[in-house]
């Protein structure tokens, strides 16, 4: 009993685990504040954190989480103010709503929710809800084929 103890204080004093750390699934973080998001993914944030997409529209933040993967949080447009000088706190995004997440894992990016167009190119999509599935899983589908987009046409009386 001694022996297993010490074993266990020992891996976990040089930073090992003695039971295998469980993955974050990327859907669960949806619907939690940043900060708890970051808290429960173990993220690290990188030295410049914002996403802004276009330029000075604040999308959410980027770091990587407990197993070195590059992870982006992404909170409603307009949720963080607009920055000309493109310089946000953490603070400001701290008690948002994440309603979506892009994860790279082996140079394969994931994603579910609402990210930006660019990462949903060449990702495989998480569903989140029965609808998303029924509907093929993205929800930027008439934006990446044209034949889906609406029509401009203009009706007049």
């Amino acid at each position: 009993m001694i022996r297993l103890f010490t074993t266990a204080c020992l891996a976990m004093s040089i930073g090992c685990s003695p039971l295998p750390m469980q993955p974050i699934d990327n859907a669960t973080l949806l619907g939690m504040t940043v900060s708890k998001a970051i808290s429960d993914a173990g993220i690290t944030l990188e030295r410049q954190f914002v996403i802004d997409e276009p330029p000075c529209v604040p999308r959410g933040i980027s770091g990587h989480d407990k197993s070195g993967n590059q992870i982006e949080l992404y909170v409603k447009r307009g949720d963080v103010p607009f920055s000309i000088s493109r310089k946000w706190t953490l603070e400001q995004f701290q008690n948002k709503i994440v309603i979506g997440v892009a994860k790279e894992n082996d140079e394969k990016w994931t994603v579910v929710g609402d990210v930006m167009l660019i990462r949903e190119m060449g990702a495989t999509r998480l569903p989140t809800k029965a609808s998303e599935q029924d509907r093929g899983g993205n929800p930027h589908e008439h934006l990446s084929h044209p034949s889906n987009a609406p029509s401009k046409s203009r009706v007049t009386p």
